[in-house]
């Protein structure tokens, strides 16, 4: 299983708290390159990241994740 972005709700809620994807990538920390790849769903993301994640932008896991079977 892996974690995937809701990709429209995590663009959105990184524009509603002023983030760019290079400043939020610097706080989770993960580099620019990857967190791109995440967002745009070529990677998942390991759950103590999501974790940083919902806690920074202050929102549920299920708002902006979902968990795909691999392969999905």
């Amino acid at each position: 299983m892996k974690i995937v972005a809701k990709t429209n709700k995590l663009k959105i809620a990184l524009l509603i708290k002023g983030y760019s994807q290079k400043d939020f990538s610097e706080l989770i920390p993960m580099n620019q390159a990857s967190f791109s790849n995440f967002l745009n769903k070529r990677s998942g993301i390991s759950s103590p990241k999501s974790k940083k994640i919902t806690e920074i932008l202050g929102v549920e896991f299920e708002e902006i994740f979902d968990i795909e079977e691999k392969g999905e």
